[in-house]
């Protein structure tokens, strides 16, 4: 399981545990928690395109130091 579907796991069982919950402010706190767990989601998606997009922009601008006929 990767990270993503991980956090998701996690704000979905505290969104769960809000439903459950007995207090407004227990379902407060449990939504809370829930919403968090997303906004790590979104962190990391961001964090992992910024890199692969780092990581291809790379590739691209690196000239080879053969010219492309010489490659067999």
């Amino acid at each position: 399981m990767d990270l993503l579907d991980e956090f998701r796991r996690y704000a979905g069982e505290c969104r769960k545990m809000a439903n459950q919950a007995r207090t407004s402010s227990d379902q407060e706190l449990w939504q809370g928690i829930a919403v968090r767990w997303e906004e790590q989601c979104v962190e990391l998606m961001k964090s992992e395109t910024v890199a692969a997009h780092h990581h291809t922009s790379a590739h691209q601008h690196r000239k080879s130091p053969h010219p492309p006929w010489l490659h067999h």
